[in-house]
């Protein structure tokens, strides 16, 4: 009852498979250096654009761990080494 459907020889189905990926150019880092190149040409053309060549600002947490970290730094004091009972009468042999 259904129409005998009627394909050309050359057709067929399914999903076509993507080309294989150019190996040479994977590990002559070629497509690192495109992109490099192509934001490098996209950063030219936008003047507009702000330049991120300043350093973040300094936050509240960051002062506070600097500061922390300079006071321990300054509290350090030399430690006398650790000598066992037996060995604390004996001089050292230089």
């Amino acid at each position: 009852s259904q129409p005998k459907l009627s394909f050309a020889a050359d057709m067929v189905h399914g999903k076509s498979t993507r080309p294989s990926t150019p190996m040479a150019d994977l590990m002559s880092s070629a497509y690192r250096w495109s992109w490099v190149q192509d934001h490098l040409d996209a950063a030219a053309k936008a003047p507009g654009r702000p330049s991120f060549s300043k350093a973040p600002a300094s936050t509240k947490a960051s002062r506070g761990h600097a500061l922390a970290a300079s006071k321990s730094a300054a509290e350090v004091s030399p430690k006398q080494p650790f000598v066992m009972k037996k060995f604390q009468n004996v001089p050292p042999r230089v």
